[in-house]
């Protein structure tokens, strides 16, 4: 078997090594950029298929006259600093809190779930429980 001197097999080592690595590094960089193409344009048609979900979908009037309602009766409770608030909804709508200070009122409609939101500033709901003549809120003001 024929030898090969030290000088051309450090050489030869020193060319795999100059060539492979940029050439990795550059596929690397073609992936990571096809990547983040692919999730920007997944991010696009979801934001339009959002938003042309929205336009379709309109809030049902009751759900919209339910939460006027829930929202005065907690205001008018914390301002006459009552710890406990019940409402009476129909029972197509469901009420939660999906955190101290933010309430979501639910009901199904043909296109899927109808969902309003509501914040308070100075109001934290510690719980909703279901009774059996609608929903009592827990509250606490700040």
């Amino acid at each position: 078997m024929p030898e090969f001197p030290l000088d051309w097999t450090i050489a030869l080592l020193l060319i795999l090594i100059f060539t492979l690595f940029p050439a990795m590094f550059i596929m690397y960089r073609l992936r990571t950029q096809a990547e983040t193409r692919r999730r920007s344009e997944l991010r696009g048609s979801l934001s339009q298929i959002l938003k042309r979900r929205a336009e379709l979908a309109s809030t049902p009037k009751k759900l919209v006259d339910a939460l006027e309602r829930v929202v005065g009766s907690i205001e008018k409770a914390a301002s006459s600093k009552k710890r406990v608030v019940q409402v009476r909804l129909e029972p197509s709508i469901e009420l939660k809190a999906a955190a101290p200070d933010l309430l979501i009122l639910r009901t199904p409609t043909a296109e899927g779930l109808a969902t309003l939101h509501k914040s308070f500033d100075k109001i934290r709901i510690k719980r909703v429980t279901k009774t059996a003549r609608g929903y009592e809120i827990h509250i606490s003001s700040t």
